[in-house]
C-alpha cells in the first residue's frame, strides 16, 4: 500500500510539474507577444505627433522628388506614413514597405493622368495589409495653415514677428512687388505697423515697440528665425531655409541714413557666434518667390474653405463674419491671413475723425480736427444755417 501510494504520489507530482511548466511557458509566450505589441504600438504612435511628420517633410529634396503635382506634395506623401529616400523612391516609416513615384513625361496627357491615379491610389495600398497608415494618416491640417481659428492663427503670426524683431538690424529689404499684386500697398503696411505698436502697448509683460516693415513682411509671409540658427530664415510648412548671410543689410541708422552691416555678427542662442559664412551678396529678398511652389502660403484657397470650415458650429473661434466682404475667391492663404486678423487695414470706408487720428500722425490728427472746427464755424457756415432755419 505504501508502495502504490508512493508511486501514485510520483506520478501525480510528475504530471503536476508538466501542466505547470506548459502554463508558465504559455504566460511567458503571451507576455512577451504582448510586449511586443504594446512596443509596436508605441513606436507607430511616435511616428504620428506633428514633429515627427516634418521631419519625414524634410527628407524631400529639390533634387530626388522633383517637379511633382501639388497632389504628391512632401506634405501630402508624409501624411501617409512615407519618407524620401531615393530619387523618386519613398519607404514607409512603419512597415518600411516601399514606393516608386516616379512619373511618366506630361507630353501624353492621358498616360500621364492615368499614372497620378495609379500613384493616387498607391499612396494608401503600397502599404503592408495591418499598415496603421493605409487607412489612418496624418490630419489634413497638418498640411494646411488653419485659418479658421483666430486665436491660434493670431499667436503664429507674433511669434514670427517676435523672432524677426530679435534680428531686425540683420534683415535684408523685401521686394514687395508681387505682395502689391495682391494689393497690399505701403500704406496698408503702414496701417499695420501703427496697429502693432499700439497694440503692444497695452501687453504689460512687454516694451511698447515699434516693428520694422521687413519684419512684417516676412511674418506676413509665414517667414521666422530657425529655432537653432539665428541668422536663417524659415518657412514651417514648406521648411525651405534661407541663409541671411546671402543678403546685404540695409537698416536705417541713428541719422536717418541708410547703413550696410554684417549678418555674420549673429550670434546663436548658446550666445557664441555663428561661424563666418560667404555672402553673396543679394540686396533684396522676396518673401513670395523664395517658398518652394508647394508652400500652403501662397496656396490659391477659396472663400467657403475659410469662413465655413467643416467643424464643431460652437466653436467660438469657428466664424469671421466682420472681415468676410474684404475676402476675395482664390486669393493666396498669407492674404487671406492678413484679412482675417486685421481688416481694419483695409477698411477704406473709415473716414471717422477718430480713425484719421489713429492712422495719421498727431500732427495730422490735430490739422484734420482743426478744418472740421473752421468749417463749422466760418461765416459761410453759419449763413448756410440761417437760410435752412
Amino acid at each position: 500500500m505504501v508502495e502504490s501510494g508512493t508511486k501514485a504520489e510520483r506520478v501525480k507530482s510528475l504530471l503536476s510539474s508538466f501542466v505547470c511548466d506548459y502554463d508558465k511557458n504559455e504566460r511567458e509566450r503571451n507576455g512577451v507577444e504582448q510586449s511586443s505589441k504594446d512596443k509596436q504600438k508605441s513606436h507607430t504612435a511616435d511616428y504620428r505627433d506633428r514633429d515627427s511628420y516634418y521631419d519625414r517633410v524634410d527628407s524631400y529634396s529639390s533634387l530626388t522628388w522633383l517637379a511633382k503635382p501639388l497632389e504628391f506634395s512632401p506634405l501630402v506623401c508624409a501624411r501617409y506614413g512615407w519618407k524620401n529616400i531615393e530619387e523618386d523612391l519613398l519607404q514607409c516609416v512603419n512597415c518600411q514597405a516601399y514606393l516608386s513615384g516616379e512619373l511618366p513625361c506630361a507630353a501624353d496627357s492621358i498616360v500621364y493622368q492615368e499614372s497620378c491615379k495609379h500613384l493616387r491610389n498607391r499612396l494608401t495600398t503600397a502599404h503592408e495589409k495591418l499598415c496603421v497608415w493605409s487607412t489612418n494618416p496624418n490630419p489634413d491640417y497638418f498640411s494646411k495653415v488653419v485659418l479658421y481659428n483666430r486665436k491660434e492663427l493670431l499667436a503664429d503670426f507674433l511669434r514670427r514677428l517676435e523672432s524677426l524683431h530679435a534680428v531686425e538690424k540683420h534683415l535684408p529689404v523685401c521686394i514687395s512687388t508681387t505682395i502689391q499684386k495682391q494689393g497690399v500697398e505701403d500704406e496698408h503696411i503702414s496701417k499695420l505697423s501703427c496697429k502693432l505698436h499700439e497694440e503692444s502697448s497695452h501687453d504689460e509683460e512687454k516694451m511698447r515697440r515699434t516693428y520694422h516693415e521687413n519684419c512684417i513682411l516676412l511674418a506676413i509671409c509665414g517667414w521666422r528665425t530657425s529655432d537653432l540658427l539665428k541668422d536663417v530664415l524659415m518657412c514651417q510648412y514648406c521648411r525651405r531655409k534661407v541663409g541671411l548671410w546671402n543678403y546685404t543689410e540695409h537698416v536705417n541708422g541713428h541719422n536717418g541714413v541708410a547703413e550696410t552691416t554684417s549678418s555674420n555678427d549673429v550670434t546663436l542662442e548658446n550666445g557664441e557666434p555663428s561661424p563666418k559664412k560667404q555672402k553673396l551678396g543679394r540686396e533684396k529678398i522676396d518673401p513670395i518667390m523664395e517658398h518652394k511652389y508647394w508652400c500652403p502660403w501662397i496656396e490659391k484657397s477659396t472663400t467657403s474653405s475659410v469662413l465655413h470650415p467643416q467643424h464643431n458650429s460652437q466653436s467660438p473661434n469657428r466664424s469671421f463674419d466682420s472681415s468676410s466682404s474684404s475676402i476675395k475667391s482664390h486669393e493666396p492663404v498669407w492674404m487671406i491671413c492678413l484679412k482675417l486678423l486685421y481688416p481694419s487695414v483695409f477698411n477704406e470706408s473709415d473716414t471717422s475723425i477718430s480713425a484719421c487720428m489713429k492712422q495719421s500722425s498727431p500732427v495730422d490728427g490735430l490739422r484734420y480736427f482743426r478744418s472740421v472746427l473752421k468749417d463749422c464755424t466760418s461765416p459761410e457756415s453759419k449763413r448756410k444755417q440761417q437760410n435752412s432755419t
